[in-house]
């Protein structure tokens, strides 16, 4: 199978539009090999797009969604659609990406962290603080964040004093949180 030799080998130069071209003819002319072709097609796919995202979004929109189609399985293919479609500001679908996402990986935390968000901007507060919650549980590197921003779906739920035992948390974790302090400062009248 020479054109799938061609194909892998463009895939490894990083050549990914024409990986994915090779795939794609293979795939027309021997329908019976998608076997063999699903997983580095999708995988040819996937790349392509993450090398045009910044510059051709939409294109990029296109290609996740085609890669997926041949391997739903590329989580990271999925995080990706889901941040695509949220810089596009197609909210829905990245909120039903990132549940998606998070039904296969509850323990992925940065689509938690973006659909907490995601929530948060649609004044979905209560969802809000139970996904900032989880996220707390798992710790992350940026849990001052995270803590932060539990701190002001807190507060816009008029929950003040557990809005200031997060800030007060957050900057336990990272006394340099400028957001942190100045938020406390602001919450707590002036007295922190």
């Amino acid at each position: 199978m020479p054109q799938l030799e061609t194909a892998l080998d463009a895939l490894k130069e990083e050549r990914f539009e024409i990986a994915a071209d090779i795939f794609q003819e293979l795939l027309m002319s021997r329908p019976e090999w998608i076997g063999e072709i699903r997983r580095p097609y999708a995988s040819a796919l996937a790349q392509w797009a993450m090398s045009v995202k910044n510059e051709e979004p939409e294109k990029a929109v296109k290609l996740l969604e085609q890669a997926l189609g041949m391997d739903s399985n590329l989580l990271q293919a999925r995080f990706e659609l889901a941040c695509l479609y949220t810089a596009l500001g197609q909210d829905k679908k990245a909120i039903q990406a990132y549940e998606d996402i998070l039904a296969d990986d509850p323990t992925m935390a940065e689509a938690l962290f973006n659909l907490a968000y995601l929530r948060a901007m649609k004044n979905d507060y209560p969802r809000a603080e139970r996904l900032y919650h989880r996220l707390v549980a798992l710790c992350p590197p940026y849990l001052d964040e995270v803590l932060f921003n539990l701190a002001v779906v807190q507060e816009k739920q008029g929950k003040k004093a557990s809005s200031l035992v997060s800030l007060k948390k957050a900057l336990a974790f990272n006394p340099h949180n400028n957001a942190a302090r100045t938020f406390l400062h602001r919450t707590s009248g002036g007295s922190s």
